[in-house]
């Protein structure tokens, strides 16, 4: 810094000036400063590019180590990490103060000018500062962001990303859980491993690679894509994580890519050969173990996968399910309301989603059957503006999921069941509200005694019957919801 650069001898001639003219004798500046207690930390690390630290005050991290406070730029990192010294100085709130509550780290990747995905990663951004209202939250935690991005989407967004934070700034005072923010370039990864970054997509691979990036005092993060919108307390994500095995022990948790029909439903149902388990796992909202990807060496076995596996679909996602395949006792699962898409067969009645995840533009579509998200993430919008306007008191509901309303996530459950569904039963109670009615028609039973009607209308009954292998045949007969009835018959004429 311009401090540090002026040299030892220039500091101390102009701190010795700083005493004399209103008379504080060394002994009551170090009173005065106790309170503060000042410290200097050596980090090694690569440093991020730090917006600074929101509040007046630096957050402590679960581990007790603390968050540089100064800045670098990333240089490229050649065939390995390359590490900075960097010593800081850090200023903790004074003894009086309301104690520093333990943080968690997040991450959101986002690459390239597409303007309707950057307006979605807004949304997203948005999502997360409504969720950490005192209104939508147990304020158990407070949050740390580290945003990857390129070039062009830097350009795009940080301007929105910085105003935002300082709007969450101010909602700490109202009892709001704090949020700070880095910034990272992916220069430094292409450097390293080229055009293998955007496999699949444009920076697609960088979910795999960030641990590479982010200072070492990172145990573990949960990673967002710039698709997806955070509805309910992220506290219950790492809860519900524990409770599925997530011990320190692991480096990969995610949901699976379908639920239900088991082996028999989503993507991997054709593509077995990079299939994990019996669905596969989805890589949209993910815990990754930091600390474990560098002390097993993720980045040397990512480097050998590369070159070893060469049909790769799904970018990151695969080689997700080929390391779960190879080294299952590094992963564990997360619920599949942790990462809720419209193809993943996600049950909400039984459990409410914590994260919606748009992907393949859903959030932004018009189409027929699913521009309910498009009309949820408008909702979504008009709660932010509600909280700018308002404040966090005017909110409604008890969490971002409860707020939007009604009609909105009712108009959104709709589009859940087509793929896979929802039993008749919950089927029929969650449309009740909507009196739909379907219409007679035959498909094909999944179990020998069970089918999951995964269809509003004939059409759609037809389409799932044909994405199920021919078995015994069942007569699903439907009146006006939620009367439905079934009956087998043992002559499939």
């Amino acid at each position: 810094s311009l401090w540090d650069g002026v040299g030892e001898q220039t500091r101390r001639g102009l701190m010795n000036t700083l005493i004399r003219p209103w008379g504080l004798s060394p002994k009551s500046l170090t009173y005065l400063l106790a309170p503060y207690r000042i410290t200097t930390t050596t980090l090694a690390t690569l440093a991020p590019i730090s917006s600074g630290v929101s509040g007046g005050a630096i957050s402590t991290p679960m581990d007790s180590t603390h968050i540089p406070s100064a800045s670098t730029s990333l240089q490229p990192l050649g065939t390995s990490i390359q590490t900075q010294v960097l010593v800081t100085s850090t200023i903790t709130r004074p003894p009086n103060n309301e104690s520093v509550r333990p943080l968690r780290h997040i991450s959101m990747m986002m690459c390239g000018r597409n303007q309707e995905y950057a307006h979605q990663a807004t949304r997203w951004l948005k999502s997360i500062i409504l969720m950490l209202t005192a209104k939508y939250s147990k304020a158990a935690f407070d949050y740390h962001l580290w945003v990857i991005w390129d070039d062009a989407a830097e350009d795009i967004l940080k301007h929105q990303f910085l105003r935002l934070q300082n709007l969450s700034s101010r909602l700490e005072n109202e009892n709001s859980r704090s949020l700070t923010m880095s910034f990272f370039n992916v220069r430094a990864l292409e450097a390293k491993y080229g055009k293998a970054v955007n496999l699949f997509a444009r920076c697609a691979m960088v979910p795999l690679m960030q641990h590479e990036l982010l200072p070492p005092y990172i145990k573990e993060i949960q990673l967002f894509g710039a698709d997806e919108v955070v509805v309910d307390d992220l506290d219950l994500v790492w809860e519900e994580a524990k409770r599925m095995g997530w011990d320190g022990t692991k480096l990969l948790a995610c949901a699976e890519e379908c639920v239900e029909p088991r082996s028999t439903c989503g993507f991997y149902n054709k593509r077995k050969m990079n299939r994990f388990g019996h669905n596969g796992l989805a890589s949209g909202s993910t815990m990754f173990g930091i600390e474990n990807m560098r002390k097993h060496d993720f980045s040397g076995w990512l480097a050998g996968a590369l070159k070893k596996y060469r049909v790769i679909d799904n970018g990151d996602q695969d080689f997700m399910n080929i390391y779960a395949r190879e080294h299952p006792e590094h992963v564990s699962l997360l619920q599949c309301n942790a990462d809720v898409r419209t193809d993943g067969g996600c049950d909400i009645e039984a459990m409410p989603p914590i994260v919606l995840h748009g992907n393949r533009q859903t959030f932004s579509s018009t189409k027929k059957g699913i521009s309910q998200w498009r009309a949820f993430g408008n909702r979504v919008d008009a709660l932010f503006e509600l909280l700018e306007t308002k404040g966090p008191k005017e909110l409604p509901g008890t969490s971002l999921w409860d707020g939007v309303g009604e009609q909105t996530r009712r108009g959104l459950i709709t589009t859940l069941m087509r793929p896979w569904g929802l039993s008749p039963k919950s089927l029929a109670d969650l449309l009740t509200p909507f009196k739909l009615t379907t219409t007679t028609t035959t498909t094909h039973q999944i179990s020998s005694s069970e089918v999951s009607l995964g269809a509003v209308s004939t059409s759609l009954a037809r389409a799932y019957a044909s994405s199920i292998d021919t078995g015994t045949s069942t007569f699903v007969a439907t009146t006006a919801l939620p009367e439905l009835t079934k009956s087998t018959l043992s002559n499939p004429a």
